[in-house]
């Protein structure tokens, strides 16, 4: 078996051109990083706590929902602007028999919520966490999704 060598040479050549300030293009802004859990945490001046409760559309309460406060973060205007940014999770908890949680030492700040229940997902408008104080969220209802054939569904 032969090896076969081959060196290939590639050449560039620039060819330079005065610019003048006017006509460069504005560099686009860089956009500040996204805060962690623990930088928002070590930053807070105040903590808060968020509950509430989850119902079906039947107004079922929701056992053993998966609730996520996460950070609001503006969204860009079109979807392709710009990637979308993974929010820290501040808190979380499981949603108990009669459809309630509590989040206690949420930092204080804007917030929204992601709620998971099986497959379907949902979530609350933004709302604000003061602190000391106790931000009720309400009754939250989940339009669940149907099961695909053969799923029951249970939890």
């Amino acid at each position: 078996m032969k090896q076969i060598l081959i060196t290939a040479t590639i050449t560039c050549s620039f060819l330079t051109i005065p610019m003048f300030a006017q006509d460069q293009p504005a560099a686009a802004p860089e956009q500040a990083p996204m805060p962690t859990r623990e930088s928002l945490i070590a930053a807070a001046k105040g903590f808060g706590t968020v509950v509430g409760k989850v119902t079906d559309s039947n107004n079922n309460p929701l056992e053993r929902a998966s609730i996520g406060v996460v950070l609001n973060i503006p969204r860009p205007p079109k979807v392709g602007d710009a990637p979308q940014p993974c929010r820290p999770n501040l808190g979380s908890a499981w949603t108990l028999a009669d459809g309630t949680f509590k989040i206690d030492h949420v930092p204080v700040g804007s917030y929204i919520l992601h709620i998971h229940y099986n497959s379907s997902p949902g979530g609350a408008p933004a709302y604000d966490v003061k602190a000391n104080q106790t931000t009720d969220l309400g009754t939250l209802t989940l339009k669940l999704r149907k099961p695909p054939t053969g799923e029951t569904g249970a939890h």
